[in-house]
Protein backbone atom coordinates (compact mmCIF):
# COMPACT_ATOMS: atom_id res chain seq x y z
CA UNK A 1 0.00 0.00 0.00
CA UNK A 2 1.49 3.43 -0.97
CA UNK A 3 1.25 6.56 1.13
CA UNK A 4 1.90 10.28 0.30
CA UNK A 5 2.98 12.92 2.92
CA UNK A 6 2.88 16.42 1.58
CA UNK A 7 5.19 18.64 3.68
CA UNK A 8 5.20 15.90 6.74
CA UNK A 9 1.81 15.67 6.69
CA UNK A 10 -0.15 12.51 5.56
CA UNK A 11 -2.19 13.27 2.51
CA UNK A 12 -4.35 11.10 -0.36
CA UNK A 13 -3.01 13.04 -2.91
CA UNK A 14 -1.68 11.10 -5.48
CA UNK A 15 1.64 11.60 -7.10
CA UNK A 16 0.33 10.68 -10.72
CA UNK A 17 -2.18 13.44 -10.51
CA UNK A 18 0.04 16.32 -9.89
CA UNK A 19 1.12 18.20 -12.90
CA UNK A 20 4.65 18.67 -11.87
CA UNK A 21 4.97 14.79 -11.92
CA UNK A 22 3.94 14.94 -15.72
CA UNK A 23 6.20 17.56 -16.57
CA UNK A 24 8.89 16.94 -15.47
CA UNK A 25 8.92 19.78 -12.62
CA UNK A 26 10.11 17.43 -10.02
CA UNK A 27 13.27 17.10 -8.41
CA UNK A 28 13.25 13.60 -7.56
CA UNK A 29 15.50 10.64 -5.56
CA UNK A 30 14.14 7.34 -5.03
CA UNK A 31 15.94 5.45 -1.44
CA UNK A 32 15.88 2.24 0.30
CA UNK A 33 14.84 2.02 4.09
CA UNK A 34 15.33 -0.61 6.60
CA UNK A 35 14.40 -0.50 9.75
CA UNK A 36 13.95 3.26 10.06
CA UNK A 37 17.24 4.13 8.09
CA UNK A 38 17.65 5.62 4.57
CA UNK A 39 20.82 3.65 2.42
CA UNK A 40 22.71 6.31 1.37
CA UNK A 41 20.65 9.11 3.08
CA UNK A 42 23.44 11.41 2.97
CA UNK A 43 24.43 11.41 -0.87
CA UNK A 44 20.83 11.25 -1.44
CA UNK A 45 20.04 14.36 0.11
CA UNK A 46 22.99 16.24 -1.25
CA UNK A 47 21.84 15.08 -5.10
CA UNK A 48 18.02 16.58 -3.88
CA UNK A 49 19.50 19.70 -2.37
CA UNK A 50 21.92 20.33 -5.39
CA UNK A 51 19.24 19.48 -7.93
CA UNK A 52 16.40 21.95 -6.47
CA UNK A 53 19.37 25.01 -6.01
CA UNK A 54 20.42 24.09 -9.81
CA UNK A 55 17.22 23.25 -11.50
CA UNK A 56 15.21 26.06 -9.84
CA UNK A 57 17.50 28.82 -8.78
CA UNK A 58 20.47 28.11 -11.08
CA UNK A 59 22.65 27.77 -8.12
CA UNK A 60 21.67 31.53 -6.79
CA UNK A 61 20.91 30.44 -3.19
CA UNK A 62 22.73 31.91 -0.27
CA UNK A 63 24.88 29.97 1.93
CA UNK A 64 22.18 30.02 4.40
CA UNK A 65 19.16 29.06 1.96
CA UNK A 66 21.29 26.24 1.02
CA UNK A 67 21.64 24.90 4.62
CA UNK A 68 17.52 25.85 5.13
CA UNK A 69 17.11 23.68 2.11
CA UNK A 70 18.77 20.65 2.90
CA UNK A 71 17.58 20.28 6.36
CA UNK A 72 14.16 21.05 5.61
CA UNK A 73 14.05 18.48 2.88
CA UNK A 74 16.56 15.82 5.58
CA UNK A 75 13.77 16.14 8.34
CA UNK A 76 10.92 15.42 6.67
CA UNK A 77 13.14 12.30 4.99
CA UNK A 78 14.34 11.18 8.36
CA UNK A 79 10.99 11.80 9.90
CA UNK A 80 8.87 9.51 7.87
CA UNK A 81 11.37 6.89 7.29
CA UNK A 82 11.81 6.38 10.97
CA UNK A 83 8.41 5.07 10.96
CA UNK A 84 9.15 2.55 8.52
CA UNK A 85 10.87 -1.08 8.15
CA UNK A 86 11.44 -2.36 4.72
CA UNK A 87 10.23 0.05 2.26
CA UNK A 88 10.80 2.51 -1.06
CA UNK A 89 10.64 6.07 -0.22
CA UNK A 90 10.96 8.73 -2.84
CA UNK A 91 10.93 12.12 -2.41
CA UNK A 92 9.81 14.88 -4.90
CA UNK A 93 10.72 18.45 -4.46
CA UNK A 94 8.66 21.46 -6.56
CA UNK A 95 6.92 24.42 -6.41
CA UNK A 96 3.48 25.94 -5.96
CA UNK A 97 1.70 29.41 -6.00
CA UNK A 98 -1.64 29.90 -5.32
CA UNK A 99 -2.70 26.07 -5.89
CA UNK A 100 -0.48 26.02 -9.20
CA UNK A 101 2.49 24.79 -10.06
CA UNK A 102 5.02 28.04 -10.10
CA UNK A 103 7.34 28.01 -12.67
CA UNK A 104 8.97 32.12 -12.31
CA UNK A 105 9.53 33.84 -9.44
CA UNK A 106 10.00 31.11 -7.29
CA UNK A 107 10.44 31.43 -3.91
CA UNK A 108 12.77 28.94 -1.57
CA UNK A 109 9.36 29.24 1.38
CA UNK A 110 7.01 27.89 -1.73
CA UNK A 111 8.80 24.54 -1.35
CA UNK A 112 6.73 21.58 -1.76
CA UNK A 113 7.88 18.41 -0.72
CA UNK A 114 5.63 15.58 -1.56
CA UNK A 115 7.47 11.79 -0.01
CA UNK A 116 5.41 8.87 -1.57
CA UNK A 117 6.72 5.71 0.78
CA UNK A 118 5.15 1.85 -0.54
CA UNK A 119 6.86 -1.56 0.32
CA UNK A 120 9.85 -3.02 -1.15
CA UNK A 121 9.04 -5.78 -3.95
CA UNK A 122 11.42 -8.41 -3.59
CA UNK A 123 12.93 -9.14 -7.17
CA UNK A 124 14.56 -12.51 -8.55
CA UNK A 125 17.77 -11.94 -8.39
CA UNK A 126 18.58 -11.32 -11.89
CA UNK A 127 17.33 -9.59 -15.35
CA UNK A 128 16.70 -12.88 -17.51
CA UNK A 129 15.23 -10.79 -20.77
CA UNK A 130 16.78 -7.62 -21.99
CA UNK A 131 15.79 -5.93 -25.48
CA UNK A 132 18.43 -2.96 -26.88
CA UNK A 133 16.27 0.27 -27.96
CA UNK A 134 17.87 2.73 -30.23
CA UNK A 135 17.19 6.31 -29.94
CA UNK A 136 18.09 9.75 -31.02
CA UNK A 137 20.31 10.77 -27.91
CA UNK A 138 23.40 12.46 -29.36
CA UNK A 139 22.96 15.42 -27.08
CA UNK A 140 23.77 14.82 -23.45
CA UNK A 141 21.86 16.41 -20.80
CA UNK A 142 23.54 18.72 -18.38
CA UNK A 143 20.98 18.06 -15.58
CA UNK A 144 22.59 13.90 -15.18
CA UNK A 145 24.23 15.66 -11.75
CA UNK A 146 20.51 15.44 -10.49
CA UNK A 147 17.27 13.30 -11.12
CA UNK A 148 14.38 14.87 -12.44
CA UNK A 149 10.55 13.35 -12.89
CA UNK A 150 10.77 13.28 -16.76
CA UNK A 151 10.86 9.84 -17.21
CA UNK A 152 8.73 10.21 -20.64
CA UNK A 153 11.05 8.21 -23.30
CA UNK A 154 11.55 5.89 -20.57
CA UNK A 155 7.97 4.94 -19.75
CA UNK A 156 7.02 5.32 -23.65
CA UNK A 157 9.42 2.15 -24.73
CA UNK A 158 8.97 0.06 -21.75
CA UNK A 159 5.67 -0.03 -21.77
CA UNK A 160 5.51 -0.34 -25.77
CA UNK A 161 3.73 -3.49 -27.35
CA UNK A 162 7.01 -4.27 -28.90
CA UNK A 163 9.03 -4.97 -25.78
CA UNK A 164 5.42 -6.46 -23.87
CA UNK A 165 8.21 -9.68 -23.45
CA UNK A 166 11.18 -7.91 -21.65
CA UNK A 167 11.86 -7.65 -18.45
CA UNK A 168 14.18 -4.18 -19.08
CA UNK A 169 15.22 -2.25 -21.89
CA UNK A 170 18.86 -1.20 -22.28
CA UNK A 171 19.01 1.93 -23.61
CA UNK A 172 21.44 3.02 -26.70
CA UNK A 173 22.22 6.17 -29.05
CA UNK A 174 22.69 3.19 -31.82
CA UNK A 175 26.29 2.86 -31.17
CA UNK A 176 26.81 3.45 -27.74
CA UNK A 177 25.38 1.95 -24.51
CA UNK A 178 23.82 4.67 -22.01
CA UNK A 179 21.95 3.03 -19.78
CA UNK A 180 18.88 0.68 -18.63
CA UNK A 181 15.57 2.07 -18.12
CA UNK A 182 15.45 1.64 -14.09
CA UNK A 183 19.34 1.19 -14.12
CA UNK A 184 22.84 2.19 -14.85
CA UNK A 185 24.40 -0.16 -16.99
CA UNK A 186 27.92 -1.72 -16.05
CA UNK A 187 29.93 -4.67 -17.80
CA UNK A 188 32.88 -6.98 -16.89
CA UNK A 189 35.56 -8.47 -18.45
CA UNK A 190 38.51 -9.71 -16.99
CA UNK A 191 39.77 -7.56 -13.99
CA UNK A 192 38.28 -4.57 -15.41
CA UNK A 193 34.69 -2.92 -14.86
CA UNK A 194 33.50 -0.87 -17.90
CA UNK A 195 30.51 1.95 -17.24
CA UNK A 196 28.68 4.74 -19.41
CA UNK A 197 30.37 8.36 -18.40
CA UNK A 198 27.49 10.96 -16.91
CA UNK A 199 27.92 12.79 -20.41
CA UNK A 200 26.48 10.64 -22.38
CA UNK A 201 23.19 11.22 -20.91
CA UNK A 202 23.45 9.04 -18.22
CA UNK A 203 22.22 9.79 -14.66
CA UNK A 204 25.20 9.99 -12.13
CA UNK A 205 23.10 7.46 -9.58
CA UNK A 206 24.01 7.16 -6.16
CA UNK A 207 24.49 3.51 -6.64
CA UNK A 208 26.98 3.74 -9.64
CA UNK A 209 29.17 5.86 -7.53
CA UNK A 210 29.34 3.97 -5.04
CA UNK A 211 30.23 1.18 -6.91
CA UNK A 212 32.81 3.02 -9.32
CA UNK A 213 34.48 4.00 -5.06
CA UNK A 214 34.39 0.56 -4.10
CA UNK A 215 35.83 -0.92 -6.99
CA UNK A 216 38.76 1.42 -7.37
CA UNK A 217 39.12 0.34 -3.03
CA UNK A 218 39.53 -3.18 -3.89
CA UNK A 219 41.72 -2.86 -6.64
CA UNK A 220 39.60 -3.79 -9.65
CA UNK A 221 40.30 -1.55 -12.18
CA UNK A 222 37.58 0.41 -13.38
CA UNK A 223 36.79 2.07 -16.89
CA UNK A 224 34.87 4.64 -17.52
CA UNK A 225 34.28 5.54 -21.02
CA UNK A 226 31.70 5.15 -24.38
CA UNK A 227 30.54 1.51 -24.21
CA UNK A 228 29.81 0.41 -27.62
CA UNK A 229 27.11 -2.12 -28.42
CA UNK A 230 29.34 -4.00 -30.51
CA UNK A 231 31.32 -5.26 -27.38
CA UNK A 232 28.38 -6.97 -25.94
CA UNK A 233 29.90 -9.95 -27.17
CA UNK A 234 33.14 -9.57 -25.51
CA UNK A 235 31.89 -8.38 -21.68
CA UNK A 236 31.91 -11.59 -19.59
CA UNK A 237 28.77 -10.44 -17.67
CA UNK A 238 26.65 -7.26 -17.55
CA UNK A 239 24.31 -6.42 -14.91
CA UNK A 240 22.73 -2.92 -13.49
CA UNK A 241 22.68 -0.99 -9.93
CA UNK A 242 20.05 1.06 -8.77
CA UNK A 243 18.73 2.01 -4.81
CA UNK A 244 16.37 -0.09 -4.39
CA UNK A 245 17.49 -3.53 -5.71
CA UNK A 246 21.26 -2.71 -5.71
CA UNK A 247 23.29 -4.83 -8.05
CA UNK A 248 21.51 -7.05 -10.35
CA UNK A 249 22.88 -9.66 -12.97
CA UNK A 250 21.59 -9.56 -16.86
CA UNK A 251 21.72 -12.87 -17.80
CA UNK A 252 20.52 -12.07 -21.44
CA UNK A 253 20.76 -9.01 -23.55
CA UNK A 254 18.87 -9.94 -26.98
CA UNK A 255 20.52 -12.87 -28.21
CA UNK A 256 23.75 -12.85 -26.25
CA UNK A 257 23.60 -14.39 -23.14
CA UNK A 258 25.97 -13.72 -20.15
CA UNK A 259 27.19 -15.39 -16.68
CA UNK A 260 25.11 -13.83 -13.52
CA UNK A 261 27.33 -14.19 -10.90
CA UNK A 262 31.56 -14.15 -11.00
CA UNK A 263 34.39 -13.46 -8.59
CA UNK A 264 34.14 -9.43 -9.00
CA UNK A 265 30.51 -9.14 -8.91
CA UNK A 266 30.51 -11.15 -5.71
CA UNK A 267 33.22 -9.51 -4.03
CA UNK A 268 31.27 -6.25 -5.32
CA UNK A 269 27.89 -7.16 -4.16
CA UNK A 270 29.47 -8.13 -0.54
CA UNK A 271 31.15 -5.11 -0.28
CA UNK A 272 28.27 -2.71 -1.34
CA UNK A 273 25.99 -4.41 1.09
CA UNK A 274 28.45 -3.31 3.84
CA UNK A 275 27.45 0.56 2.84
CA UNK A 276 25.29 2.88 5.08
Amino acid sequence: MKNYYLNGHHTKVSLYDNRAFHYGECIITTCRVEHGEIKHYKDHLRRLAHGVSERFFYNSLSEQEFIWLKKTIGNQMMAIAGQLASYSLRVNCFFLGKGRLKVTNRKLEDLQILIETSPLIAHSGSLNNVSVHKGDYRVASRVTSFKTSQYFETSYWMNHPKYKNCDELLFSDGQNILCLGVYNFFALRDNEIITPPISNHVLDGVVRRKIIELAESLNIKVSVRDVLISELSSFDMTFGTNCLKGLVAIRKIEKKEFATSSDNFNILVEAYEKTE
